[in-house]
């Protein structure tokens, strides 16, 4: 879920400004510079933590491809099913031009969950467990 919130930012500015903001590069790479840690350990894909040939690295290049394509859709489909939330947040850091962890740890336990995409509660329950306020 965490690889799948890393992409949420970049998604929801799609969602609600129609393209891709000025943050979404940051998002990307942030996403791409623990990918690596993630694919070592995802069962349903090939990856190769210490590619030997072009071809290797060529089927890395294709499979993060893949799996950043599918984190993207993931959390498209759960901001899509949460926009009232979204909208929510997108108005109170224009307001405030900041929200703080137990505000928006709040908002974000009202989500809804997605089939097919991971459970985003017990995300939010790790995140309240590992870090302050």
């Amino acid at each position: 879920m965490r690889m799948i919130g890393m992409l949420a930012g970049v998604e929801a500015e799609r969602l609600m400004l129609g393209g891709y903001g000025s943050g979404g590069a940051a998002d990307f790479r942030n996403w791409l510079a623990r990918a690596p840690q993630f694919m070592a350990t995802d069962p349903d894909d090939v990856y190769f933590t210490s590619p030997t040939g072009l071809a290797e690295i060529e089927l890395n290049r294709l499979t993060l491809n893949e799996v950043r394509k599918k984190h993207q859709d993931q959390a498209r489909r759960i901001l899509e099913a949460n926009k009232p939330i979204l909208e929510e947040i997108a108005a109170k850091l224009v307001e405030k031009n900041r929200l703080h962890g137990a505000e928006l740890r709040e908002i974000l336990s009202r989500v809804v969950s997605v089939e097919g995409v991971p459970d985003f509660s017990r995300y939010l329950e790790w995140q309240r467990a590992h870090q302050k306020a």
